[in-house]
């Protein structure tokens, strides 16, 4: 056999064996489709949809973020601040005291103590 035909023949093998993983891919549903974000990756997926304009999407990522973990501030603040950008300030003054109850750091403690007594 010609060093051609070989060449043929394992560019055949290659190209088959990446139809076969192409072809797993597809039937596990890793491309193509929207994956769930991991749990500590919802607040950065929130991050993202803001960044965006998409703020319901942003809003449902912030809120699995507090259900998998409560103590998460940030996430306790960035739902504050839609809730209040949308007039719910019932909602608002809840996740803004969730932030301050949550925060280390104390970030936007000023600018969320401001809106609680403004």
């Amino acid at each position: 056999m010609n060093i051609f035909a070989r060449f043929h023949n394992l560019l055949i093998l290659l190209v088959a064996v990446l139809i076969f993983y192409n072809v797993l891919l597809l039937i596990r549903g890793g491309r193509g489709k929207h994956e769930e974000p991991a749990e500590d990756d919802h607040y950065e997926q929130g991050i993202a949809y803001l960044m965006k304009g998409y703020d319901e999407e942003a809003k449902s990522q912030f809120e699995r973020s507090v259900k998998v973990n409560p103590r998460d501030a940030e996430a306790h603040y960035q739902l504050g601040k839609i809730y209040r950008d949308k007039g719910q300030k019932k909602k608002a003054f809840k996740e803004f005291e969730q932030y301050l109850k949550f925060d280390g750091e104390k970030k936007w403690k000023e600018e969320v103590e401001e809106y609680l007594e403004g």
